[in-house]
C-alpha cells in the first residue's frame, strides 16, 4: 500500500487461498476470495468465481483516479 501511495480504504485484497489470502488480510479491508472450484460457498465476505468478475466489484472512481494497476 505504501509504494503504491494507496490508503487501505483504496486496496481490495485479492487471493485464492481462503486462510492465506481472506482471513489473512483482514485488517481493516474488504478481501475478494477467487473461489474458482466452488469450496468456499459459506465464505463470509466477497467471492468471485474467475477474475473477469472483479471489475464489477470495483467502485467506479477506480477507473478514473489515473493510477496504473
Amino acid at each position: 500500500m505504501q509504494r503504491m501511495r494507496c490508503a487501505p480504504s483504496e486496496c481490495i485484497p485479492v487471493g485464492n487461498v481462503y486462510n492465506q489470502d481472506i482471513v489473512g488480510a483482514r485488517s481493516g479491508i474488504t478481501p475478494v476470495l477467487v473461489d474458482r472450484d466452488g469450496r468456499h460457498l459459506d465464505a463470509d465476505g466477497l467471492r468471485i468465481a474467475d477474475l473477469r468478475a472483479l471489475p464489477d466489484l470495483l467502485p467506479a472512481s477506480a477507473t478514473r483516479r489515473g493510477r496504473n494497476f
